[in-house]
This record gives structure tokens, C-alpha cells and sequence, in this order.
């Protein structure tokens, strides 16, 4: 999975955000993973993982930061604090191109 740059982190932030109450719900998050990975969890299940129901946009950054760091070989980029990618292609993105 390639790293994403903060603006397009928000962008997909905002569009799963459907009620546009500046959190992620554990339902919209379980329909993110369930989107890009394939992999259902229930609401319990992903409330669990994250020790709470809902993320606001700098939790949601950790989130996507945890997730990159596991699906790779332990070796994965975090966005830089300035939110440059370092050549990072949306095509080869799979949040990208869900969005």
C-alpha cells in the first residue's frame, strides 16, 4: 500500500464522514475495511480494536498509519507532518481509487 498525502487523507475522511459530524463512526470505518480489504468486522469488533466508537480526523490519521505499518514488511513511510508524498501514484492507491 502505498503512503497517501495528508490532503487526500482528509478528502476520504470527509467523504466517509456521510453525516458530516467531523467523526467516523465504527460503522463507517468498518465499511472503509471492509471496502479496500475485502474483510468484514462487526461494529463490536472494530469499537474494540480502536478502544472507543468514533475518530476524529488527527485519530483517524493514526489509524491509517497503523494499518499501513501492518500490511507491509514493518519498513512502511508515515505521511511527513508537511503532507508532501514522496511519489506516491493515486492510480496505485486503493483508498484513492475508492474515492
Amino acid at each position: 500500500m502505498c503512503v497517501l498525502k495528508t490532503n487526500d487523507l482528509k478528502r476520504i475522511f470527509q467523504e466517509l464522514d456521510k453525516n458530516g459530524d467531523g467523526l467516523l463512526s465504527a460503522a463507517e470505518l468498518s465499511w472503509l475495511l471492509e471496502s479496500i480489504g475485502g474483510v468484514h468486522f462487526s461494529l463490536q469488533e472494530v469499537e474494540s480494536s480502536l478502544g472507543k466508537s468514533c475518530l476524529n480526523f488527527d485519530e483517524f490519521l493514526l489509524f491509517y498509519d497503523s494499518i499501513t505499518k501492518q500490511g507491509g514488511d514493518g519498513n512502511s513511510e508515515a505521511v511527513p507532518a508537511d503532507g508532501q508524498d514522496q511519489g506516491c501514484k493515486k492510480e496505485d492507491c486503493d483508498l484513492v481509487e475508492a474515492f
